[in-house]
């Protein structure tokens, strides 16, 4: 990376977010934001329910805050910065944890965009979707920014699997989809994601059993590393204080005109990824991810509240990059 490159990606990946994420957290207040503030650990909604097996970014929060609560009494004390106008310090760890995460992630999706993708306009693309992802966080959550990074980490492994197939690489995309189910079940559009790109024909093929066995090769692990982790949390975390969706919200969702709303942001936003393609290979790309990703739309539909719109992130996140990436694919031995 020379010179040049290296101050955009500090301004850009670096520098921008940092100042996007203070303008969402310090400037833009919401209910969520009442919630959260005044709290000295999180609601108690995250320590029962389905948030008991996403408990991945809420113990690293408790636990940062065990150690961190003293430095910043200490700071607000000799330093005399008043630091309580933000809110307790439970809020200002969250703040930032989820800014180092937001930052992290923009800088993975810069690396992405300007190594793998093809565009004439990759710069406004790259923009886009941080601003998207920025408003996503007026509901603040402890587990969404990690999620976030650990997928578009993944998406960096798949290319590089995409440019040339290593078993390593495999595996080490695999420990990521474990570490990503700790912290949220969504991390199955990782391997929606791997799917899209590794099969490089028409969805019609995809329902035969020599083209299945064939592209096990490339699934199996990352499948199986998802399957072990969904179901080893499932039969490890007490079940009582546990359960498979935060709610059923079907009909919510075609009623509330907010929810709708939601689908409807949806809706335009895949249409715009399409309109971003400039090969009909990356249009086919973007319908093969929708096709394997029709579970967790369909979970969405029941047990999501569609007018949060961080729900839609990991799906813009794949859909986006499908439409301005380069296929180069693998050679099947």
């Amino acid at each position: 990376m020379d010179k040049k490159n290296k101050t955009n990606f500090i301004l850009f990946s670096i520098v921008f977010p940092t100042i996007l994420s203070i303008i969402t957290y310090l400037g833009f207040g919401s209910k969520y934001t009442l919630i959260h503030s005044k709290i000295n650990h999180l609601p108690e909604l995250y320590y029962k329910g389905i948030y008991n097996y996403r408990f991945l970014s809420r113990e690293i929060l408790d636990f940062l805050h065990i150690y961190t609560n003293n430095y910043l009494y200490n700071l607000n004390k000799y330093f005399e910065i008043d630091l309580k106008y933000i809110g307790s310090n439970y809020y200002i760890l969250t703040i930032v944890y989820n800014s180092i995460f937001f930052i992290l992630t923009c800088s993975i999706l810069y690396k992405i965009l300007f190594s793998y993708c093809i565009n004439l306009y990759i710069y406004w693309v790259y923009f886009f979707i941080i601003l998207i992802l920025t408003f996503s966080q007026y509901v603040i959550t402890p587990f969404d920014n990690l999620s976030n990074f650990l997928f578009l980490l993944s998406i960096k492994y798949i290319l590089s699997l995409d440019l040339k197939f290593d078993y390593l690489k495999l595996i080490m995309l695999s420990m990521i989809i474990t570490i990503s189910t700790l912290n949220r079940e969504s991390s199955a559009l990782i391997i929606s994601f791997y799917a899209s790109v590794v099969f490089n024909k028409n969805l019609k093929k995809l329902f035969n059993c020599s083209t299945i066995i064939k592209y096990l090769k490339y699934l199996f692990i990352p499948i199986l590393s998802f399957i072990i982790t969904y179901i080893g949390l499932r039969v490890f975390i007490n079940t009582n204080k546990t359960s498979f969706i935060e709610g059923f919200y079907f009909f919510n969702n075609f009623k509330e005109i907010k929810n709708v709303i939601g689908i409807i942001f949806y809706i335009l936003m895949t249409i715009i990824s399409f309109k971003l393609s400039t090969f009909k290979s990356q249009k086919e790309n973007i319908k093969k991810f929708i096709f394997f990703s029709l579970p967790y739309i369909i979970t969405l539909l029941v047990a999501g509240i569609l007018f949060e719109i961080r729900l839609y992130m990991p799906l813009l996140l794949g859909q986006f990059i499908l439409a301005v990436y380069k296929k180069n694919n693998i050679k099947l031995v």
